[in-house]
């Protein structure tokens, strides 16, 4: 399994609220073994999201392979 150009961002504009917020909605986009994807989730900021993703993909790829 090969992770590359990952990239993350809010999913939506900060608010005065939002940015009261422990986590918001983040946009992570990656190529996994040369294939476009996208994950949306929860998260404390974009490298928080990068991480969690990463985590996910090594745990699923303990499983099987991945297919997204």
């Amino acid at each position: 399994m090969k992770i590359s150009n990952m990239n993350a961002f809010t999913k939506y504009s900060n608010t005065k609220e939002t940015d009261k917020m422990p986590r918001v909605m983040h946009v992570v986009n990656f190529e996994l073994n040369g294939r476009k994807n996208s994950f949306e989730l929860m998260a404390e900021c974009p490298i928080d999201a990068m991480e969690k993703v990463t985590a996910i993909l090594k745990c699923s790829e303990n499983r099987e392979e991945v297919k997204l």
